[in-house]
This record gives structure tokens, sequence and C-alpha cells, in this order.
């Protein structure tokens, strides 16, 4: 049984998990492109994204390194053995507790690397006893050849959290690093004040001399990007969100929408931004010694899209092995409300996130410490 919001609750999927062959015609086209949202959701690269032909040659070479990562056999077909992994891991991202993930979660390090927090997470609540240090002792190998490790702001954090950092910390340094590599910022909308005024002004001032007032104003009213160019021959949009199954979700919603609103306009998905992989944020150290850099892993894994992840470097095994996964990111975060220069209403969301975190932590019956900045 099917239960991710991708690809639980349809007939077609359902099938094909219990062995059913892939439809032909419409519905085998429909099939491919959940499966598309589904490997974008999961982290996998799709940076020619086509939905028009949604099995091109770069969905297929997806599917294959997939399923070599995940050991399925098949090459790039899509089948039952396919969706049901798909699902087991979607499903996980979205908050899952069941018999079946309490039997595979402590030996899957697939599970573990997507969300060691909710990994954490997640084992305590289905009672798996010992499991931080079984899933640090798994993963080691990994962070001993990068000494680093990558999260996702799960769900579990809550809607405060995750608006806090991606309007406080993530947008902002991407909007800098936008104007950085891409720049200039003439002609380059930045959605910082997440506000329908400059936006509505945008459009009118670069498309008056094509189109009716009226009409830009109908369309600057609907939905926009986060960041939109107008520097011929780059007419180009780009969305930013968390990388999450929720945040791409979101985000291939918002593409489709911004599609066939832009239709009458030049604007279309971005291809030319790159974004900087590794975007510093802070460095902190714990009264115990461990030195622990935040920063984002930034990548447009799709015209148009733009996803990050919260990532640490530094003494990371060191670290988890004292405080523990969901002590250790929750004073990552806390620090990062506390210390980060902000002023105005940027401060008041960091400081309702950081009492979100210490709800949570009371509510885990965890004690925070408190993690002190780079000299």
């Amino acid at each position: 049984m099917l239960t991710s919001s991708i690809l639980g609750g349809r007939a077609v999927l359902q099938s094909m998990a219990g062995g059913a062959r892939m439809p032909a015609g419409d519905c085998g086209v429909d099939v491919a492109r959940t499966v598309q949202q589904a490997l974008l959701a999961l982290g996998m690269q799709l940076p020619q994204l086509d939905f028009d032909d949604p099995l091109d040659d770069d969905t297929q070479r997806t599917i294959a390194q997939y399923r070599v990562s995940r050991d399925l056999p098949g090459g790039q077909i899509i089948d039952g053995y396919l969706i049901r992994r798909l699902d087991l891991e979607l499903s996980f991202l979205e908050g899952a507790c069941s018999a079946e993930l309490a039997d595979i979660l402590p030996n899957d390090r697939h599970l573990m690397r997507l969300d060691p927090y909710l990994a954490a997470v997640t084992a305590r609540r289905l009672d798996l006893p010992h499991f931080d240090t079984g899933m640090l002792e798994k993963l080691r190998r990994d962070m001993e050849l990068s000494n680093r490790l990558c999260l996702r702001l799960s769900l579990d954090l809550g809607s405060k959290i995750a608006q806090w950092f991606a309007e406080d910390i993530a947008e902002p340094k991407i909007f800098s690093d936008f104007v950085k590599v891409d720049g200039p910022a003439n002609g380059v909308f930045l959605d910082i004040s997440k506000s329908f005024a400059p936006y509505r002004s945008f459009i009118v001032t670069h498309n008056q001399s094509n189109f009716a007032l009226e009409k830009l104003l109908e369309i600057a009213g609907r939905s926009r990007p986060d960041i939109l160019s107008h520097r011929p021959p780059d007419f180009s949009w780009y969305e930013i969100k968390p990388m999450s199954a929720s945040g791409i979700k979101d985000s291939l919603d918002k593409m489709v929408k911004l599609l066939a609103i832009y239709l009458p306009l030049p604007y279309r998905p971005g291809r030319r931004y790159n974004p900087t992989r590794r975007i510093e944020i802070d460095t902190f150290f714990a009264k115990t010694g461990e030195r622990i850099t935040v920063f984002l892993e930034v990548e447009r894994t799709a015209p148009g899209l733009i996803f990050w992840a919260l990532c640490l470097e530094g003494d990371v095994i060191e670290y988890f092995n004292r405080f523990k996964i969901v002590a250790g990111l929750l004073q990552i975060l806390l620090a990062l409300c506390l210390l980060l220069p902000v002023e105005g209403v940027a401060a008041g969301i960091a400081a309702e996130a950081a009492t979100v975190i210490r709800l949570i932590a009371a509510a885990a019956g965890l004690t925070l410490v408190v993690l002190h900045r780079q000299q």
C-alpha cells in the first residue's frame, strides 16, 4: 500500500507497486511525471527536466543512478521495485511511523542520510534503543570521508522554524549569490520584501510597451517567483525552496502555475544561473571544544528550481556523539536564531523560532547547551 503524498492514492501506481507493468499512452506519461517529482523530492537531479518528455534521457539516467544506489534491479525502467522504494523514502520524509519502518530504519543508511534528524526523531517515536549511536556508526564512513553532515529542515520542526530559516537565512544568502554569480542586479527582481508591490512595478516597467496595463496587472497579481530576470536575451525565473519532500512538491506546483501565468510573457524556467554549491553561514563552538561550521548546500536540480539543505562540517562525529542528533541540531538552530545579526521584522521572526526550538526541546525532555560564535 503506497502511503506518500506524491505516490499514494493513485490506482495505477498501486497496481504497479503490486507487480503490474507500466501502462502505455497518456497514463504512462503521467506515471513518469510523478516519478520525476518523487526523484526530485529525494534529492536526485534532473537538470534538463522536460514535462513534455518525462522519459527523456536525463530522467532515464537519473532513474538508473537511483536504482543502482539502492541496489534495485532493472536498469532504467519504472516498475514495482522502483515505486515501492520511492514511496518508502517519501513516506519516511513525511513523518511515517510504521512497523515496516521500525524493521527497516535501523539498518538503512539511505534513509538515515536523507534526514538524520528525522531518522533520530522517528526512532524515538518507534522506541528503537541506542539508535543515535548506531546511526552515527553507520554514517561514520561517509562523514569521515567528508567530515560533514547535511540535514533537511524536517516537517517535525514546524512552520515557524522553516519560515525563519528560509526568509532570514537561506533566501538572502542565495539572492546575494545570484547577484554575485549572475549579476548585475539591474533588470532583476528579487522577492526580498515578500510583497506584490515591487513585483507589479517590475512586470509593468519591463513589459508595458508590448502589453496593456490591465493585462500586466492581472498577470502580476497571481503568483510571483523568488527571482525574475529581464536582461535580454535572458528572460528567466527561479523558485527557491528547501530540499524536502514538501518543499519540492510546492516548487513543482509553483512551476506549473508560473508556466501558465507567463505564457503571454517571455519568462521561462531559468537555466543560466548555477548557484555556488557551498554558501557559508557561520561557525560555532561548544564549550567542550567541538567546532561546527554551518553552510548551505545549494543546487539547481531542474530548470528554474533551486533547492538548499543545511549542512554541518568540522567536528561532526564528536559533536553528535556528545549531544546526540536531536539535541545537537536544535542547539545549532538556536545559535543561529540568537547570534546571527538581524533587525526589524526578521528579528521578531528569529525570536519566535527560538521560542519554538526551546519548546521542542522541552517536550522531548532535552536540555540544550549554549554554542558560541567564532571569534
